[in-house]
C-alpha cells in the first residue's frame, strides 16, 4: 500500500509547564476527541516492585578513609537517588523531543498548549525505536540505582574491613603467623626478604577472610582477636539482613532464596512475612537505612580494635569518635549519633581523659533532646557532677537542660571576646532551638552588638569561608 497512513507515523509530545513530560506514538493521525476520552500512555515508567591513594597504614587513617567513603553514601548518593528518577525522566523526554523536532513536521492544527503533534516519515521509524529503547534504558536504570548503590555500599565496607585487618595484622603478625603457616620453598625463593614473605601470608589470610560470609568474618575476628564483637550489638540482625539482601541482588536479582531465609533466621532477623521466591524491594528508603547500618557497624568495629591493639592512641581515638558524632548531630543525623555516643560512653569503658568523656555525655544528652526526649536528656546530664567545669562546658549543659537564664548569664560572663564567637551561638547544635526565644536573642544582640539572624548570601564554590571554617574548628575543640 502507498497511502498517506503508511508513509508517516505520528508522535505526540505531552507538555506541562513548558516541558515535555512524556510522549505517545501512533501510525494513525491522532484524533483529538479520542485523546480527550482516553489519554495516551506517556513515557514508559518503571514497573512497581512488589514486596514479598595509598593504603591506610594506621587506625586513624583507616577510620578517616572509611568516614570519607561512607559520608559520600550518606550525603551525596542519597541526593542522587532522590534526583535520579526526575533527571532520568527529563533526559528521556529531552532525547525524544530533539529527535521529533529534527525529523518531523509540527502539526499545529492538532496541537494544543498541553501537547504538540508531529508527523514523521515512516523511514524514521527504525531510528525512533533506537531512541525509544534508550529512553526505556534510562528510566529503568534510575529504578535500579538503589540496588546498584547497595551493592557498592557493602563493597565499600568490605574494602574498609580489609584495610582494618591489615593494620591489625601488621602490628601483630603473630596472630596468624603460627607454626601451621607454611610457604613452599619454591615460593619462598620469589620473595626478596622474610618481611615480604610475611606480608604475603598476611595478604593471603585477609583475602580468605574477606571472601567468607560477613557472619564468618566476625566469628574469625572474635576467635583470633579474643574479643567479643557481637555482644549487645543490637544492629547485628539488620547488618546480616543487608549483607544477605546484597547477595540476593547480585545472584538472584533480589528473589528470596532458601539460603537467605536460613541465614537471616540464624541471626535473629524476622523473616516471617517473607516467602521463598518473593522479590525484595530495594528503594531509596531501604538504602538510607542500609547506610546507617554500615556506618554504625564500621565505626564501632574500628574503635573497638583501635583501642585493643593501639592503646597508646586512645586519646586520639576518643577525640575522633566525638568529632564524628558532633558532625552527625550538626547534620541532624540524630539517631545514628545517639547510637555511636551510647557506644562511646557505655561500651567503651576507658577514656584517655575525663574531658573527652564529658564531651560525649553532653553530645549524647543533646542528640536525645533534639529528638524531643527532654526528660531523658536531663537524666543523662544529672548523672554527672558539673559544678567544677569551665564556663564553656557549663553553658552547653545549661542549653541542653533548657536553662535559658543560665545560658544568658554565662553568655554575658564569657563576653564578645571570649572563647565562643557569635557564630558559635548561631551554629552549635547545643544552642539549636534557642534562636526562637526572645530572652536569648536579646542577650545575644546586647553582648555581640549584632542581630542573631545574620544577613547572608550563599555562593556555590569550592572554596570554604575562612571564618566559618574557624568557627567549626572552635566548635569541635569543645564539643565535637
Amino acid at each position: 500500500m502507498s497511502d498517506k497512513a503508511s508513509q508517516f507515523f505520528y508522535i505526540t509530545l505531552h507538555r506541562e509547564d513548558d516541558s515535555v513530560k512524556g510522549f505517545s506514538v501512533s501510525s494513525e493521525l491522532p484524533n483529538p476527541e479520542e485523546e480527550k476520552a482516553d489519554p495516551p500512555a506517556q513515557t514508559p515508567a518503571p514497573a512497581d516492585v512488589s514486596p514479598t591513594g595509598s593504603a591506610p597504614s594506621n587506625f586513624k587513617e583507616v577510620f578517616q578513609a572509611f568516614i570519607s567513603s561512607i559520608e559520600s553514601y550518606r550525603r551525596f548518593i542519597r541526593m542522587t537517588l532522590s534526583l535520579g528518577p526526575v533527571l532520568s525522566a527529563a533526559m528521556a523526554s529531552n532525547r525524544i523531543e530533539k529527535f521529533v523536532k529534527a525529523k518531523g513536521t509540527h502539526l499545529s492544527d492538532l496541537s494544543t498548549d498541553g501537547k504538540a503533534v508531529y508527523q514523521l516519515p515512516r523511514i524514521c521509524h527504525r531510528e525512533f525505536h533506537v531512541h525509544q529503547d534508550e529512553v526505556i534504558a534510562i528510566v529503568e536504570g534510575a529504578r535500579h540505582l538503589p540496588e546498584v548503590m547497595t551493592i557498592g555500599l557493602v563493597s565499600a565496607y568490605d574494602a574498609f574491613l580489609g584495610q582494618l585487618l591489615r593494620v591489625v595484622l601488621n602490628l601483630h603478625p603473630e596472630i596468624i603467623l603460627t607454626s601451621e603457616k607454611t610457604i613452599k620453598l619454591a615460593d619462598l625463593a620469589k620473595f626478596a626478604s622474610i618481611d615480604d614473605a610475611r606480608s604475603s601470608l598476611i595478604d593471603r589470610e585477609i583475602e580468605a577472610v574477606i571472601r567468607s560470609s560477613h557472619q564468618d568474618q566476625f566469628k574469625w575476628m572474635e576467635e583470633r582477636f579474643s574479643i567479643p564483637l557481637r555482644t549487645n550489638l543490637t544492629i547485628w540482625p539488620r547488618f546480616v539482613e543487608l549483607c544477605e539482601r546484597r547477595n540476593l541482588i547480585t545472584h538472584t536479582g533480589g528473589v528470596v532464596s532458601a539460603q537467605y531465609l536460613v541465614n537471616c533466621k540464624a541471626h535473629g532477623v524476622d523473616v516471617s512475612k517473607i516467602g521463598l521466591g518473593t522479590k525484595l524491594v530495594v528503594d531509596a528508603n531501604y538504602f538510607s537505612e542500609a547506610v546507617a547500618v554500615i556506618y554504625e557497624i564500621g565505626v564501632k568495629l574500628c574503635h573497638v580494635l583501635w583501642r585493643k591493639f593501639a592503646e597508646q592512641d586512645r586519646e586520639e581515638a576518643d577525640i575522633g569518635l566525638n568529632e564524628r558524632c558532633f558532625d552527625l548531630i550538626h547534620a541532624r543525623a540524630y539517631g545514628l549519633a545517639e547510637s555511636l555516643l551510647i557506644f562511646g560512653t557505655t561500651v567503651l569503658k576507658k577514656h584517655a581523659n575525663d574531658k573527652v568523656r564529658r564531651m560525649m555525655i553532653v553530645n549524647l544528652a543533646n542528640t536525645v533532646r533534639l529528638q524531643d526526649r527532654k526528660r531523658e536528656a536531663k537524666d543523662i546530664l544529672e548523672r554527672e557532677d558539673w559544678t567544677a567545669v569551665d564556663n564553656e562546658f557549663a553553658i552547653c549543659v545549661a542549653a541542653v537542660m533548657g536553662d535559658v537564664a543560665g545560658v544568658v548569664s554565662l553568655m554575658r560572663t564569657i563576653g564578645p571576646k571570649g572563647s565562643l564567637s557569635a557564630e558559635s551561638f548561631r551554629s552549635w547544635p547545643v544552642f539549636r532551638g534557642l534562636g526562637s526565644i526572645q530572652q536569648f536573642t536579646a542577650a545575644f544582640e546586647e553582648v555581640f552588638g549584632e542581630p542573631f539572624i545574620a544577613a547572608s548570601a550563599v555562593e556555590i564554590s569550592q572554596e570554604e569561608n575562612a571564618t566559618a571554617g574557624a568557627d567549626a574548628a572552635s566548635a569541635k575543640a569543645l564539643l565535637n
